[in-house]
């Protein structure tokens, strides 16, 4: 049988991935994002954006009440920002795609994909330290980081044009989210304000629970800074979850400590239970957890 092909991701080779396991199966590159997988994530962005569209004219012309496109949000949008991310550790950037590039989604995603990438591989790097863009977002009191959560898109954007600058592309992008947001603030006014906190809302409250909750041992300002598996502590819930956001989003919450291991932050998120955590998630700490953030 013929394996298709990994695709180039932008992100170093995982060390040893020419090994075999103990079962005999390849390495960690066996287990990277396909081409096919590439269209699939690019297929999921725009089908789940068109589904929440969708809801908003439902809403607009009175077919939905409100819970109904509230509920049509928390069910579809957060695999939109799932698939955005393993583009993003997926992908060369001049192979994301212009659904990627763009996230046709109500709430603005400034810069995209590519934005995303930037920052967060820089969060890969530096986690735990003070040179870790990504910090706001996990560290500090919950009900802050979860302020930095709702502004993640703004806030990443700041750190990307710290790190990179303007360019023609972010130009583009800026233009396309303008004129998106003016055109539905036009066309639909309330109904499309209404859609887009909506999306932000659960935009930031997914990501706290990916970014906070994944990287801190409990919910408290004081607890330890990490990655943790959260498999057994949610297991009750799982099917329910599964259920509700389908099986690669829970998978990428549960098993979120396997995908910060050095060498495996290119897997997608369907395969990170066939991954092991190494517990080596950065070259700047030799033992985790750690109670403070280390400065460079």
């Amino acid at each position: 049988m013929q394996h298709a092909e990994p695709i180039a991701s932008g992100y170093p080779a995982p060390h040893g991935s020419s090994d075999e396991n103990e079962d005999g199966h390849s390495g960690v590159s066996a287990l990277t994002s396909t081409a096919d997988d590439l269209v699939m994530y690019q297929r999921t962005i725009v089908l789940r954006s068109a589904a929440t569209f969708a809801a908003m004219l439902l809403y607009y012309y009175g077919y939905l009440p409100l819970w109904g496109l509230i509920l049509a949000n928390v069910l579809f949008y957060p695999a939109i920002y799932l698939r955005v991310h393993d583009i993003g550790h997926s992908a060369a950037v001049n192979r994301f795609g212009w659904s990627a590039r763009f996230v046709p989604v109500a709430n603005p995603i400034w810069g995209g994909t590519r934005v995303f990438a930037a920052v967060h591989k820089e969060h890969h790097k530096h986690l735990g330290t003070d040179r870790d863009p990504w910090l706001p977002y996990y560290v500090g009191h919950p009900l802050r980081a979860l302020f930095f959560n709702l502004i993640e898109p703004e806030y990443s954007l700041r750190q990307f044009l710290r790190l990179n600058g303007v360019d023609n592309e972010l130009l583009k992008n800026f233009v396309f989210n303008a004129a998106t947001l003016m055109t539905g603030v036009t066309i639909f006014q309330w109904t499309y304000l209404i859609h887009l906190i909506n999306q932000r809302i659960v935009h930031g409250c997914g990501i706290f629970f990916f970014n906070f909750y994944a990287h801190r041992e409990t919910l408290s300002a004081s607890a330890p800074i990490g990655t943790w598996e959260r498999e057994e502590e949610l297991r009750s819930f799982l099917p329910l979850f599964r259920l509700l956001w389908g099986h690669d989003t829970v998978e990428g919450l549960i098993y979120h400590n396997r995908h910060h291991c050095v060498g495996q932050l290119h897997v997608p998120v369907q395969n990170y239970n066939r991954l092991q955590d190494t517990g080596v998630y950065t070259q700047f700490h030799d033992a985790w957890p750690i109670a403070t953030i280390k400065k460079l």
